[in-house]
């Protein structure tokens, strides 16, 4: 019965114990193990660490109830010196624990100033985003303090450290430890004690050639650790330049200049001559082995860290050796901060967890880790004589306050850091990697182009190039300017008037703003550039794409209706609504602009090279409608081009809607081009990229405008319209090809326009001097009565033949010749014949009644069609030497429209125009 009560009690005991414990807030932590663990006993350092945490805790909860029932559990990351693969630690390091973090494992994490905030940069990475997922992960993972704690608590800090864990003034990591590089030695040795005295004022070759004059021995150094070799590269640039914006603001230039191959190669034999050749094993080991080569006396130096001082204390105490540690050469070394933040997907209260952080970092916490650990506390050592835990730490570690306020800090970060460079998370993944591979093969090449990489991006050094780009980009502008011009001046005709010039103006200015936009590729970089150029495009954008739906639109209906020009959609109309939209849509993407977040993400990676371009974030929704609205207005083009363009088989010229497939076709290749290609040679590249940009919307531009344009200037006096043509007319003047709607053209014109005559007068030097003699214009056997009747029969031999080089289904002047008079003498047995004769006859009525020199009856011409052409005498169509008159006329040959009038003088004759030899213009049709 006694031992039943004895079981009793002990059960509710345990109850109750449990019941307490249970009660227990665990808080889990993740930091790093020991950077060398064997030295240090890893677990049972980690063991003790954990156990002196709670019990400082503890301590703590009497003045503080929140940490009463607290519990911290320690989680410490193996993290291995290299791996095996010869892949990055410090990348799988933070591979490996994002999930973790996101999943809220981990309640807080102690992190050094090599990973808080290594994504930022002003020139992003992608692989931030696509390994870690989160494109800010310091400031997206860790929760901000400030609302728990005043930065004025923090004051003991040292400033530089607690600003390095501020992000745009929110704290997000508490100082928590510092440390930094020294070389420890034996100081019983002599040799080691004369080159302390100088440590000062060498550098790492001068150090060298001392260590070679005392000792042949292999100098062992543990450079496995990826951060540790970064650490001894730029510790030795620094004892050689001046690595500050201070001094030189593009210091970073000696890492990649004529400086930069002399710098690596003293580098390289540095390490070889260190090693004894034996490079290769060094850049491998771990800080224990380059520890125990040290207390073997194999080596002169070990390099290590400051908070390596208690673990080495208790491992030489074994020994009779005893050791010393300096700063190393030029007193120039790299520091490390730790800070610890706190996660925001922790399940737990931030309160709590703010109040647990403030306790683990406090003057007493810190303290008390150098007392027993030998870590290095943030204090500011300025204020040691205000601040009496500053002022006990340095009365019990006066050496390291005296070395801390001699050394000269190196900042990795800051080094390798500009405003296009990579960010630093991007630089420690890959550039260690790329560190070794160069102390192995000596491919100095290599190292220099990645380290050109970390600072530059591929489109900053263009030289001559890049101004050779702007002339030409200019240049096309300027052509492009004229052509505008010349729209604008002729903007009545009905050739151009079908096709809405002031559309065809907007067109042209947003094509020429195209060829503008891969400048933005160009420096200089910044968010308001970014901004700006995400206007630039939308501009471009909607002055193609709208215009270019309002003009298919308009010929569409001309198309599919007689009566298009309404009083609700004339141009006028049109244009207001066309400039509507555009404004909204502008008004839209700078809304836009206002809310979402720019930034620059270059294409590509440290290892290749990286073309800026700047995206943003935030957009969602509002950017999918204006996709939406960018595929509706595609999906309307292509399905009015497809309508179109199965009436524009029987009438006519359509090619204008391709200008917008050309033009995303060329943006594709122009910025895959610029993206792809490589470094070498690259300016040049560039140069004929924006070139063949500009002939891409050299070409959309003709398609759009150019053989209307070309027929207008070329022959202006064509087309004399006296009278406002009809909207049904309007699709007359789409086609520039088919002879059958031409004659149609003519039919109409010659309903609806009267007739007129002109006669130029030819000068001794004009092109048509050897017509010199009047000759009769009604005969049978005059040439030029067969060329206008030919031409009144239906043959485009002066409106359309040779000049629109897109339509090539004409006939040349030679076969319409044959052509016309086989009409003439079959009778004209076609549908359009009657039209036709009427014309002839009223010709032949009117120039009868003219008191005109006849030609002989007898004339070698009489028949001209069997005259070869080449038999041609000009002399022979006049008997004397009086001046032409030529008073018949075609009714399109004058125009008077829109309140333009062209008048011509009755006794002049076009030089531009050659009657007898007007196939020239025809030649590559006939031959075809």
């Amino acid at each position: 019965m006694k031992n039943f009560c004895n079981y009793i009690v002990l059960i509710i005991l345990f109850l109750f114990i449990g019941c307490s414990q249970s009660e227990k807030t665990v808080i889990n932590i993740l930091t790093k193990q020991p950077d060398m663990p064997e030295t240090a006993n890893a677990k049972e350092w980690e063991i003790n660490y954990e156990n002196l945490i709670n019990s400082f805790l503890a301590e703590q909860s009497v003045s503080n109830p929140v940490l009463k029932d607290v519990d911290i559990s320690f989680s410490f990351y193996e993290y291995l010196p290299m791996k095996e693969n010869g892949g990055s630690v410090y990348f799988g390091y933070l591979y490996e624990i994002s999930p973790d973090l996101d999943d809220g494992i981990y309640d807080m994490m102690i992190l050094d100033d090599r990973i808080l905030f290594s994504e930022m940069a002003f020139m992003e990475s992608d692989l931030v985003e696509v390994y870690f997922y989160h494109r800010l992960p310091s400031i997206e993972i860790f929760h901000p303090l400030s609302e728990y704690v005043k930065k004025e608590e923090l004051s003991f800090n040292d400033e530089r450290t607690l600003r390095d864990g501020i992000y745009e003034g929110t704290i997000y990591g508490l100082p928590y430890e510092f440390d930094f590089n020294v070389l420890y030695y034996d100081d019983q040795n002599v040799d080691s004690n004369n080159m302390i005295k100088n440590m000062k004022d060498m550098t790492w070759d001068d150090l060298l050639t001392s260590i070679k004059s005392s000792t042949p021995n292999t100098q062992s150094i543990g450079l496995g650790d990826d951060n540790n070799l970064l650490d001894l590269l730029m510790e030795y640039a620094s004892s050689r330049y001046q690595l500050t914006k201070e001094y030189d603001p593009l210091y970073y230039e000696i890492f990649y200049n004529k400086t930069g191959e002399e710098f690596f190669s003293s580098f390289y034999n540095f390490m070889i001559n260190y090693t004894n050749g034996d490079v290769n094993e060094s850049i491998r080991i771990t800080l224990d082995d380059a520890f125990a080569d040290f207390k073997e006396k194999e080596s002169m130096f070990f390099k290590g860290k400051a908070s390596h001082c208690n673990i080495i204390r208790s491992e030489m105490a074994n020994t009779n050796s005893t050791f010393s540690y300096t700063l190393p050469p030029k007193y120039k070394t790299s520091v490390i901060e730790k800070f610890l933040a706190v996660n925001t997907n922790s399940k737990l209260d931030k309160n709590l967890l703010a109040e647990v952080a403030l306790a683990l970092t406090s003057k007493q916490a810190q303290l008390l880790r150098a007392n027993k650990f030998g870590a290095i506390p943030t204090f500011d050592l300025t204020k040691k004589d205000s601040i009496p835990e500053i002022k006990t730490y340095c009365t019990n570690q006066p050496y390291i306050c005296d070395i801390i306020e001699k050394m000269d800090r190196v900042y990795i970060k800051d080094i390798l850091k500009n405003e296009k460079s990579s960010p630093f998370v991007e630089i420690e993944s890959f550039l260690p990697r790329m560190i070794r591979s160069y102390l192995t093969n000596n491919d100095i090449d290599q190292v220099v182009f990645a380290f050109k990489n970390i600072f530059t991006l591929l489109t900053d050094d263009l030289g001559i190039f890049k101004i050779l780009s702007y002339i030409i980009i200019i240049a096309f502008s300027l052509f492009f300017l004229i052509i505008i011009f010349l729209i604008y001046k002729h903007k009545e005709h009905p050739y151009l008037k079908v096709v809405s010039p002031i559309f065809c103006i907007m067109i042209i200015i947003g094509t020429t703003m195209n060829m503008y936009k891969h400048l933005q590729y160009l420096p200089p970089y910044s968010i308001f550039m970014a901004k700006f150029w995400f206007i630039f495009e939308t501009v471009t954008t909607n002055l193609i794409y709208v215009p270019m739906f309002a003009v298919t639109y308009r010929i569409y209906r001309i198309f599919k209706t007689n009566l298009f020009m309404t009083n609700t959609l004339d141009n006028k109309r049109l244009f207001i609504g066309i400039s509507s939209i555009i404004l909204i849509v502008i008004a839209y993407r700078a809304y836009i602009v206002s809310i979402v977040s720019f930034y620059y993400l270059p294409f590509g990676s440290l290892r290749f090279t990286r073309f800026p371009e700047a995206i943003y974030s935030g957009g969602g929704t509002l950017d999918n409608l204006y996709i939406i609205y960018l595929y509706g207005i595609f999906i309307a083009l292509l399905f009015m081009m497809i309508n179109t363009g199965r009436i524009s088989k029987k009438f006519g010229d359509i090619s204008y809607i391709f200008v917008i497939f050309i033009l995303n076709i060329g943006d594709f290749i122009v910025s895959r081009l610029l993206e792809k290609l490589s470094h070498i040679n690259y300016p040049r590249y560039f140069f004929l990229i924006m070139l063949f940009n500009c002939l891409v919307s050299f070409f959309c531009i003709y398609l759009l405008i150019g053989s209307r344009l070309l027929l207008i200037l070329m022959f202006p006096e064509y087309i004399n319209v006296n009278s406002i043509i009809k909207s049904s007319d309007l699709k007359d003047f789409i086609p520039l090809t088919s002879s059958k709607k031409y004659n149609k053209l003519l039919k109409k014109f010659k309903e609806n326009l009267p007739l007129s005559f002109k006669s130029k007068k030819s000068s001794s030097n004009d092109k048509l001097s050897y017509i010199s003699k009047p000759y009769n214009v009604s005969s049978s056997s005059n040439k030029s009565y067969a060329i206008y009747t030919s031409a009144n029969s239906g043959l485009n031999f002066g409106l359309n033949s040779g000049l629109n080089s897109a339509n090539s289904g004409l006939n040349s002047t030679n076969s319409g010749l044959n052509l016309s008079n086989s009409k003439l003498n079959s009778g004209f047995k076609n549908s359009n014949n009657d039209s036709l004769f009427q014309t002839q006859n009223n010709i032949s009525s009117m120039t009868n009644s003219l008191n005109h020199n006849r030609m002989p009856p007898n004339s070698q011409y009489s028949d001209l069609s069997t005259s070869p052409r080449s038999i041609i005498n000009p002399s022979s169509f006049n008997d004397n030497n009086s001046s032409p008159n030529y008073n018949f006329a075609i009714q399109f040959l004058n125009k008077k429209y829109n309140g333009y009038n062209q008048e011509f003088n009755p006794n002049y004759v076009n030089s531009d125009y050659n009657f007898l030899n007007y196939n020239r213009f025809n030649n590559s049709e006939r031959n075809n």
